[in-house]
């Protein structure tokens, strides 16, 4: 309040300096034009000619051209008045919008995207097929999962989550996506982008926690068989899927607020979709805060989950060193599945990871397209074929189901 008081004392004391020099002065003194009442127009108009108002009104917008600023009715002394405060109203609303506009902006723009022509809607079918297989594919992971009781067990069950994970993440940026590429103008409004970047992270950080609860669950099988389950029950899943669940989505919630509440001085993305840093990078104000919660985020999401895996295949292998080769063969056709997962995801974090680091308007764009596009596109349509064709329990029931299917009738 106090700020915005000795504003309008700047403001004052610039019009009536202005006044005072003005370089065609009034026939009567200052204070006598401000003080003495005026009977007509005239000696108004006057008095705004010779403050150069033909000038400022050049200056100002349209609708403040056409507007009425006196009343012939009033005294000279009111009409100034009137004039300082549409002067200083005027003022206000520029500088608001101004704020608004730079400081708030109300869509942001992906700069990736190209003009490809007729070749948008090749594209646009590639896309919606590949997009319809990632559907398909882990939808009958899901039903085979859920439809057959042989397969209610721990792995089968986080499969399933990995499956319902992927359609999640696909949901969050495949739509918007194919909006994009028809597209002409590749705006996205500021929550709508808040939105999928929340989407599309929560995605990304569960992944990890799921394959990691994944992993857990396969070195308490083969290093611990006598007790999984006792370890292993259904409450001990339940608490370890809502763990995988709950973590990222306030881990990721905390930076969205984060950045939500930075000022921004651009809309201009190098991206194809919405991603923090690349927003973060457009802010006003210092983002110290923002760097150090953004590097806890990828230690907590990233990291550690990582060597955590890296730590149970370790202990995994140092048993099946000393077990007979029947053990190890049951043991990596169990494993291998998970080994492929993790290893492909990981890799496409990982570049997604080099990409921030890099000013991304600098790379060549079609890395750049490759690299974001990596880890919301293979890992989603890996996991189903992976799961699906290397498990012989889940391929076996897939196949069954297929039969149950009557034949259409010629």
């Amino acid at each position: 309040m106090a700020q915005r008081m000795d504003t309008f004392e700047e403001k004052m004391d610039e019009l009536l300096m202005l006044l005072r020099s003005s370089q065609s002065p009034p026939s009567a003194p200052v204070d006598d034009v401000l003080l003495s009442p005026c009977s007509t127009i005239t000696e108004l108009q006057e008095f705004d000619r010779s403050l150069g108002q033909q000038e400022r009104r050049k200056k100002m917008p349209r609708d403040v051209q056409n507007s009425n600023y006196y009343n012939p009715s009033l005294p000279a002394c009111c009409g100034f008045i009137g004039l300082l405060l549409q002067e200083l109203s005027l003022w206000e609303s520029q500088s608001d919008m101004k704020s608004n506009n730079s400081l708030n902006p109300l869509y942001f723009q992906f700069t990736l995207f190209a003009d490809f022509g007729p070749l948008r809607y090749l594209f646009f079918s590639l896309c919606l097929l590949f997009y319809m297989t990632v559907v398909s594919a882990n939808i009958v992971i899901i039903l085979t999962v859920c439809l057959e009781k042989s397969l209610h067990q721990p792995m089968y069950i986080f499969i399933c989550c990995l499956s319902v994970n992927s359609l999640y993440g696909s949901a969050g940026f495949f739509p918007r996506f194919l909006m994009d590429i028809l597209s002409d103008t590749h705006l996205i409004s500021r929550p709508l982008c808040f939105i999928q970047m929340y989407v599309i992270y929560t995605y990304a950080s569960c992944e990890l926690t799921i394959l990691s609860i994944m992993a857990y669950d396969r070195f308490v099988a083969i290093c611990q068989p006598l007790h999984y389950h006792s370890k292993m029950t259904f409450k001990m899943v339940t608490h370890l899927v809502i763990f995988a669940v709950l973590y990222p989505a306030f881990a990721m919630g905390f930076m969205l607020y984060l950045t939500v509440r930075l000022p921004l001085c651009g809309n201009k993305l190098h991206r194809l979709f919405c991603s923090n840093w690349p927003v973060v990078l457009l802010s006003c104000v210092d983002t110290n805060l923002n760097n150090i919660a953004g590097r806890l985020f990828t230690i907590t999401t990233i990291f550690i989950p990582r060597f955590f895996v890296l730590y149970t295949y370790l202990r995994i292998l140092l048993v099946c060193r000393r077990s007979s080769s029947e053990f190890r063969g049951k043991a990596l056709q169990t494993c291998l599945p998970h080994i492929v997962t993790f290893m492909t995801y990981s890799f496409s974090v990982f570049c997604e990871l080099l990409l921030t680091r890099f000013e991304a308007d600098k790379i060549n764009p079609i890395i750049t397209v490759v690299l974001s596009l990596e880890y919301l596109m293979i890992p989603p349509i890996n996991n189903p074929l992976v799961y699906g064709l290397s498990l012989p329990q889940i391929k076996g029931v897939i196949f069954r189901l297929l039969k149950k299917i009557p034949a259409p009738k010629m």
